[in-house]
């Protein structure tokens, strides 16, 4: 849920800054503002979704909760061991939130 408040959030700021005529967004401008949206939020969250994806597979007891798997990440792997991956979640995400939020409004 806190990445599609984010997204909507970002969606609705970047079709304000976006958009030549606020009364009269056009569907590259609601694509546009769809996109950045998505790559906003994706960003935002993906630390976490590793951490997750991290708790999820690694053995029993490995980690003692999701910041446990934070911290750890980063102290062995730095902020790469985060955001590892997320060029091609980003990518990927584009087309996706630009069609969905285009489509939303």
């Amino acid at each position: 849920a806190p990445e599609t408040a984010i997204k909507f959030f970002v969606y609705e700021r970047a079709k304000a800054i976006l958009a030549r005529d606020p009364e009269n967004i056009r569907p590259h401008e609601r694509f546009a503002a769809g996109a950045c949206a998505g790559v906003v939020s994706q960003f935002s969250v993906y630390a976490l979704e590793i951490a997750k994806t991290r708790l999820a597979v690694s053995p029993p007891g490995t980690y003692s909760g999701i910041c446990d798997a934070m911290r750890t990440t980063y102290r062995v792997n730095g902020v790469r061991g985060l955001y590892c991956g997320v060029l091609p979640s980003l990518l990927g995400v584009v087309p996706y939130a630009g069609v969905d939020l285009a489509m939303y409004s």
